[in-house]
């Protein structure tokens, strides 16, 4: 299955936040709790829709997608985050890996 965003939403590959120790035991940090008490996702950016970041005051309307949205400081494989319920989850493979949201729910590109 290939997912691509449409209109002005960004598919996002979600970040797994569990931490599995050698012998299968599940480990949640302290910074992985205090997220889950936040409510926000991390995720990768996959696809920007056509229409991403159009209509905001400062951007270039005649770049594409990417273009608008590197202008906004986004691009694609960029790690950022949104809130935890920003957009749709997609199932592939039975589990919730991508996240379908506006772009104005984007929060922040993270360092890694």
């Amino acid at each position: 299955m290939t997912a691509k965003a449409a209109g002005y939403y960004v598919l996002v590959e979600l970040e797994a936040i569990e931490v599995t120790s050698a012998g299968g035991i599940v480990i949640h940090s302290k910074a992985t709790q205090e997220k889950e008490q936040r409510g926000h996702h991390t995720g990768r950016i996959i696809h920007f829709g056509p229409l991403c970041f159009a209509g905001y005051s400062g951007v270039d309307e005649k770049l594409d997608a990417e273009g608008r949205a590197a202008q906004w400081g986004v691009k694609v494989g960029d790690l950022v985050e949104f809130g935890r319920y920003a957009g749709e989850m997609i199932q592939k493979e039975g589990e919730d890996r991508f996240m379908i949201i506006p772009d104005q729910k984007i929060l922040g590109v993270l360092d890694e």
